[in-house]
């Protein structure tokens, strides 16, 4: 299975997040969500120092060096800080040595906004450091060592603030809805497809993926062939068509987990109580623009509207009253 990260993948860093990768807003184009990972060697500069940080929230992340070993990342953008392997909603200590606190924090969040039972496929948390990931605060990609394995990464330096690791966690969970096992056609990673695949498998009749691209992409086939030069991206953008910024504008999968994030936080306050700086849409979405049809796409699934519920119930967010 391909590697989507930022320049040889369909996907890629972004000013914003992506399909398995996500990146902070100081950095230009360029990574993606379905990436592989198998041991990597971690720079020096990386394994010989103990990352302290704290952000205006309190997010503090101490990561001692250790050596990495499970073989499951194979990604030289990322900067390794630690792993974790996964055991339902808890990550399992590295032998005696204390998850720190700051990683805990951040594996908690994600753990109760997305229940174990919606993730089997996560078994790897991997700790990275977001100024020495070209800018990368997230990712979710395969593991080296099993195509039907993921691990997530997420920024445990503190240097990316909670709030807008929170909705990176969201965008990231949208890309294992689009590129889960179980939602693609094995055995299609070579052949053509007549929808956006991201370089992966032709996504499977009915899969959120396939009707995405169906409803607003019909155009678009095989995503090894969607351009996405930093200026293919600024032509294609438009406020009436993707939401946020022009990282939405990246390809079909990333637009998708941006609107997702987006159709989560509907009427979600912005600043420093919550989740990021950007002005967050209105609900209900009654325009007629695309991106109000876009926003509007995820009512008619009953499951991943119960999800919105559960993220919104454990980020304190007045529910939403269900479209007829």
């Amino acid at each position: 299975m391909g590697t989507i990260n930022s320049q040889t993948d369909p996907a890629g860093h972004h000013q914003r997040a992506s399909w398995l990768r996500r990146t902070g807003l100081a950095v230009s184009l360029s990574a993606l969500l379905l990436g592989a990972s198998c041991g990597r060697t971690v720079d020096e500069a990386a394994t010989d120092r103990t990352t302290t940080t704290e952000s205006e929230e309190g997010f503090v992340a101490t990561s001692p060096p250790r050596e990495l070993t499970t073989g499951e990342v194979d990604d030289d953008t990322i900067s390794i800080v630690e792993e974790y392997r996964i055991d339902g909603d808890q990550l399992v200590a590295n032998g005696d040595t204390p998850i720190p606190a700051g990683t805990q924090k951040a594996w908690d969040r994600f753990a109760g906004l997305f229940p174990a039972a919606g993730r089997p496929e996560i078994v790897l948390f991997v700790g990275i450091d977001q100024d020495e990931s070209n800018g990368t605060d997230g990712a979710l990609q395969v593991s080296a060592l099993d195509d039907d394995k993921r691990y997530l990464a997420l920024d445990v330096s503190g240097a990316v603030e909670f709030k807008e690791l929170t909705r990176t966690m969201i965008h990231e969970y949208s890309h294992l809805l689009q590129f889960r096992p179980s939602a693609l056609t094995p055995g299609t990673e070579d052949e053509f497809c007549d929808v956006y695949d991201g370089g992966e498998a032709c996504p499977k009749p009915g899969s959120y993926l396939r009707l995405w691209s169906e409803a607003f992409y019909p155009e678009v086939t095989d995503g090894d062939d969607y351009p996405e030069e930093e200026a293919d991206v600024e032509d294609r953008y438009s406020a009436d068509e993707h939401v946020t910024d022009d990282y939405a504008a990246t390809n079909p999968a990333e637009d998708m987990a941006e609107t997702f994030a987006e159709w989560v936080l509907l009427n979600a306050p912005t600043g420093p109580k919550f989740v990021n700086e950007d002005p967050h849409y209105d609900a209900p979405v009654t325009g007629d623009r695309v991106v109000d049809e876009k926003l509007r796409f995820f009512d008619q699934f009953p499951e991943l509207v119960a999800l919105r519920t559960n993220i919104r119930d454990q980020l304190k967010l007045d529910q939403l009253a269900v479209p007829a």
